[in-house]
C-alpha cells in the first residue's frame, strides 16, 4: 500500500510514558480522580485490566505480573490475514506503555525487536489492505502500527515509519480519501453489525491518542458524526426476544443486522451493548463535548448501557442528553444506501430498514442489495436470515441447500433463484475511488446500485433504487463462470406511509434470453456454462419475491398474514393479479419461514406489494388497483391513493393524503449532518452547470 505525495505524519510525542490515550499528566491525574471513586478488580487472567489497575494505583505490582504475559503474546503472520494481531495486539501495546517503566531493558529490546517485525509483515499483507478500508484487519493492523509507532517513539528506529503507514496511508489516504466520501458517507461500518464493529472500536484509543498528540483524526472525515447517527437510527427502540431456539430467554438490545454476523444468535454479547460501541460513542464525548452530537451520544449511552472500557470511562465527560424525538424520523446513509424509517420515536414504534445498495471494500459482505426489514415494538415481523457461513435451504425448497449469505437468506428479488452477484472493484470502470487500483478479483458483478430518487416527507418517504448492474458479470473476463445471465433490469420503489403504517414496494423487472449464449458457448471466453444452468428465453425466466417470517404465515388467496408476539404483517399482492406462493422453512440452525411470490412467463413484469404493520387486532386493508395504459392508480383506502407510472424505470409519480397531492422528487434528496445535528435539505432536485446552481 503506497500513495506518492503522501504527507508525514507529526505528532507531539511527549517524552515520558504513559502515551496511549493518556498522553499528558492532566489526562493521568484526571483518570486518576475518577479511578479512586470507580476502582476495578481484575480478573486472574485480565492482565491488562492489572496494567490499568497499576497505572491508576502507582502500585507496581499488577505491571509486574502482567509483563511476562505482554511478553508472551505471539502474533502470527504466516497466514493470509493475522487473527491474533487484532485480537491481542492492543493488550500488549497498550500493557508495554503503561508498564513502560517496570520493563527491564532487555524485556524492551525482546518487545521491540518483535514487534518491529510482526507490524512490517501486517503492513504489507494484501488482505486487510488497500480496498478493504473497512474491513476488522485493516483496522487492526491501523491501531496496532500507530500505537507501536507512538509508544516506542525514541526507542526505535522504524516508529517514525510505522506512525506515517498508520497515519498517512491506512487513515488519511485509505480511510479519509479513498473510502469516507463514498462507501463511508452515512456513517455505516462497512463489514456490518458484528465485524463492522471492530472497525470502529480498534480505531478508538490510537485515534484519539493522535487526535490528543495533534492529528485531528475525528474531523480529518464527517464518518464519525454521521456514525454516530447511523447508530441511533439502526439501533432497535427497545429490547428484543433473541432468535428462537438459541436457550437465550430474555430480551436483548440489538441493532438492525447486515453482513457476517455469528454473535447474532448468542446470549452475549449483546450486539448494540458490546465493548466496541460503548468505548466509540463514549470517544465522540470526548471529542465534541458541547455539541449536539454529544448530547444525542449520551442518550444513546444512558439508553443501551453499554459495556465501556474502564480507562476510555476514566476521561469521558458526561454530556446532558437529548432526546431522539428531536430528530427526523428517516435517516438515509447514501454510502451504503441504507435507509431507516419509522413512524415516531416511541419505544413501541414500527421501524423499517431499507439496503438501497451495499457496502464496499469489506472481506464479509452478503449479497443484499434491496433487501429490507421490519421491526415493530419489540418483535421482529421479518428480517434477513442473518448467518456467518450457515446454510440454508435453496429456492424453490431445494434439496440443496446455500450459504445464507446468498440472496435467498434476504428480503430481495431473484432471477432464476439467484439475487445480486458477488462485487468488487476488479476494473477501471467499476471503482468509484479516484484513483483506480490495480486488478485483484476476476469475480466481480458490472457495477453497484444507484440510489435514484429519495423522498424525506412527514407524512412519507420514497426511495428508488437501479439494483441493474450488481445483477449481472457480463463484463467479466470469465462471464460463462461467474455471471448469472437471467436478469436484465431490475429497479425497486419503496413508498411508506407514515400514518397508516403502510410499506409499498413495486419492483421493475426484466429478465435476459443470455444463457441461450451461453449455453451454446459463444459467448464464453474461459470457462464453459454450466449444464446444470437451464438456457431459457427471457419469458421462460422465473422472477421471485422474497419475505422472510419468523413463524409461518398464512395464505388467503392474495393476502399472507405473519404474526409474531402481539404484531403481526399483513402483504397484499397486488401484482401479479393471481400471485403464486410457496412458503418453505429454510432448515438449519438458522433458519426462518420463507416466503417465495413467483412469477414467469413475460420478460417485463412487475411485483406490486402492500405490506401493513399493526398488532393483532388489524384488518386487511381493501386496496383497490386500477391499471392504465401509463400508470399503476393504487387506493390505499379513501384517504391514501398512489399513482405511479408503468416502465421498467423509476419516474414521476406521486402520492395523495387526504386530498393533498406530493409529485415525488426525481432526485437522491440530500441529508446533512454537523455539530448541530442532522438536517435534511429541500426535496427540490438543484441542477448545477459549472459550478452554478440553476
Amino acid at each position: 500500500m503506497s500513495n506518492a505525495g503522501l504527507f508525514a505524519a507529526t505528532l507531539n510525542i511527549p517524552a515520558e510514558h504513559p502515551r496511549l490515550w493518556f498522553t499528558s499528566p492532566a489526562e493521568l491525574s484526571q483518570a486518576r480522580t475518577w479511578y479512586a471513586s470507580n476502582p476495578t478488580n481484575p480478573a486472574n487472567d485480565d492482565y491488562l485490566g492489572m496494567a490499568f489497575q497499576s497505572l491508576m494505583t502507582q502500585d507496581p505490582s499488577g505491571c509486574q505480573q502482567a509483563i511476562q504475559p505482554a511478553l508472551d503474546i505471539q502474533i502470527d503472520t504466516s497466514q493470509v490475514s493475522s487473527d491474533s494481531a487484532r485480537w491481542y495486539g492492543e493488550t500488549a501495546l497498550l500493557i508495554y506503555d503503561w508498564c513502560y517503566d517496570q520493563f527491564s531493558t532487555a524485556q524492551r529490546n525482546e518487545f521491540t525487536q518483535n514487534w518491529n517485525t510482526w507490524q512490517q509483515a501486517l503492513n504489507d499483507k494484501p488482505w486487510g489492505g488497500t480496498l478493504m478500508e473497512s474491513n476488522n484487519y485493516y483496522w487492526g493492523y491501523l491501531r496496532n502500527g500507530l500505537e507501536w509507532g507512538i509508544t516506542s517513539f525514541g526507542d526505535n528506529a522504524m516508529a517514525q515509519g510505522f506512525i506515517d503507514h498508520a497515519l498517512d496511508e491506512r487513515f488519511q489516504y485509505g480511510m479519509v480519501e479513498q473510502w469516507a466520501p463514498y462507501f463511508g458517507k452515512g456513517g455505516v461500518p462497512g463489514e456490518g453489525t458484528q465485524y463492522g464493529r471492530y472497525m470502529l472500536g480498534y480505531g478508538v484509543v490510537p485515534l484519539i491518542t493522535a487526535q490528543s498528540l495533534g492529528f485531528d483524526t475525528y474531523s480529518a472525515t464527517n464518518f464519525y458524526r454521521e456514525n454516530m447517527f447511523y447508530l441511533i437510527y439502526s439501533s432497535l427502540p427497545k429490547k428484543t426476544p433473541a432468535p428462537s431456539g438459541t436457550g437465550c430467554n430474555a430480551t436483548y438490545w440489538y441493532l438492525f443486522p447486515f453482513n457476517d454476523d455469528e454473535q447474532f444468535f448468542n446470549c452475549f454479547p449483546e450486539t448494540a451493548k458490546s465493548t466496541s460501541y460503548g468505548n466509540l460513542v463514549s470517544s465522540y464525548i470526548r471529542s465534541w463535548p458541547q455539541s449536539t452530537v454529544a448530547a444525542y451520544a449520551q442518550q444513546w449511552l444512558n439508553t443501551i448501557e453499554p459495556n465501556i472500557s474502564p480507562w476510555i470511562a476514566a476521561l469521558t465527560p458526561t454530556a446532558t442528553p437529548l432526546n431522539f424525538d428531536n430528530l427526523p424520523l428517516d435517516y438515509y446513509a447514501a454510502g451504503t444506501g441504507f435507509t431507516y424509517l419509522r413512524n415516531h420515536w416511541q419505544n413501541d414504534s414500527t421501524v423499517v430498514n431499507l439496503q438501497l445498495g451495499v457496502s464496499g471494500n469489506v472481506g464479509h459482505n452478503h449479497l443484499d442489495a434491496g433487501s429490507f426489514q421490519i421491526w415493530q415494538n419489540g418483535q421482529w415481523l421479518s428480517r434477513e436470515t442473518t448467518s456467518y457461513t450457515e446454510h440454508i435451504l435453496d429456492w424453490g425448497g431445494g434439496p440443496s441447500t446455500l450459504d445464507a449469505a446468498n440472496g435467498v437468506g434476504h428480503n430481495v428479488v431473484l432471477f432464476q433463484g439467484r439475487g445480486q452477484q458477488f462485487w468488487s472493484p476488479i476494473r477501471a470502470d467499476q471503482v468509484v475511488l479516484p484513483t483506480p487500483p490495480s486488478l485483484l478479483h476476476d469475480e466481480g458483478a458490472d457495477g453497484l446500485p444507484e440510489v435514484t430518487r429519495v423522498h424525506h416527507h412527514p407524512d412519507f418517504f420514497f426511495a428508488a433504487a437501479d439494483l441493474s448492474p450488481i445483477y449481472r458479470a457480463r463484463g467479466n473476463r470469465d462471464p460463462c463462470r461467474y455471471d448469472w445471465p437471467y436478469a436484465d433490469s431490475a429497479v425497486r420503489e419503496f413508498i411508506y406511509l407514515r400514518d397508516l403504517n403502510v410499506l409499498v414496494i413495486l419492483d421493475r423487472l426484466r429478465a435476459s434470453g443470455d444463457s441461450l449464449t451461453y449455453a451454446d458457448g459463444s459467448a464464453c471466453t474461459f470457462t464453459q456454462f454450466d449444464p446444470a444452468n437451464p438456457a431459457l428465453n427471457s419469458n421462460q425466466v422465473s422472477k421471485t419475491f422474497l419475505l422472510h417470517f419468523l413463524n409461518q404465515p398464512q395464505v388467503n388467496n392474495n393476502q399472507v398474514t405473519g404474526s409474531v408476539g402481539n404484531e403481526k404483517l399483513i402483504m397484499t399482492t397486488l401484482l401479479p393479479t393471481n400471485p403464486s406462493y410457496n412458503i418453505f422453512h429454510e432448515g438449519g440452525s438458522i433458519g426462518q419461514y420463507r416466503l417465495e411470490l413467483d412469477d414467469i412467463g413475460e420478460a417485463e413484469s412487475y411485483f406490486l406489494n402492500v405490506l401493513q404493520f399493526g398488532d393483532n387486532t388489524m384488518q386487511a386493508l381493501d386496496i383497490q388497483l386500477t391499471n392504465t395504459p401509463s400508470s399503476f392508480e393504487i387506493a390505499i383506502d379513501s384517504n391514501h391513493t398512489l399513482s405511479l407510472q408503468k416502465g421498467m424505470n423509476s419516474s414521476a409519480g406521486s402520492v395523495s393524503i387526504n386530498n393533498v397531492t406530493t409529485i415525488f422528487t426525481e432526485c437522491p434528496q440530500g441529508i446533512h449532518v454537523t455539530d448541530q445535528g442532522l438536517q435534511w435539505s429541500s426535496p427540490e432536485c438543484i441542477i448545477f452547470a459549472n459550478g452554478f446552481e440553476q
